[in-house]
């Protein structure tokens, strides 16, 4: 018999959530050869399975009533917040700005050119080719680099045809 309550539906999501989080917790603390990444996809993957958990006890229902509506609802909820979460985490990493802000904190007032001796165009490249190197998505071969894994290639293409639609932009 699945439950009755409605908030026990309504918290499905979150519930999933707040698994999704503590799982990506343990995982950088645990698995530390993995990247930011893959960490997030392997916590948003054990999200999913809570989600599915609690959900089933729904399952019943889902074709009499509009529960099913309501888990499709639920689950668009969970990875809405998933994909924040992916950004709160990812973007520290990845941009420039945030780097620039974090060395400005770190070392106090900075002129151009200290600023430069932090963080220059240089090692911003350098880290970049060989995190891609080390996940595999580049790879060097005779000092010059070719693509290996294609996912994020895919990835970038998706978000290039959204963009390409939402806003009629080329690139």
């Amino acid at each position: 018999m699945p439950p009755t309550c409605g908030w026990f539906l309504t918290a499905t999501p979150w519930i999933a959530f707040a698994c999704n989080v503590i799982s990506n917790l343990l995982i950088l603390r645990t698995r530390r050869h993995l990247s930011i990444v893959s960490s997030l996809l392997y916590s948003f993957l054990v999200g999913c399975l809570a989600f599915g958990v609690a959900a089933s006890s729904y399952w019943p229902q889902a074709f009499v009533s509009d529960t099913g509506f309501r888990l499709t609802a639920g689950f668009l909820t969970y990875a809405c917040a998933s994909y924040f979460f992916f950004h709160v985490v990812h973007i520290p990493v990845a941009s420039v700005r945030i780097r620039v802000l974090q060395e400005l904190v770190a070392h106090g007032p900075l002129t151009e050119s200290e600023i430069l001796q932090h963080y220059d165009a240089r090692s911003i490249l350098d880290i970049r080719l060989d995190r891609l190197t080390r996940s595999r998505q580049l790879r060097l071969d005779d000092g010059r680099y070719f693509t290996g894994r294609r996912r994020m290639l895919y990835v970038a293409r998706f978000f290039a045809f959204a963009k390409r639609v939402a806003l009629g932009a080329r690139k």
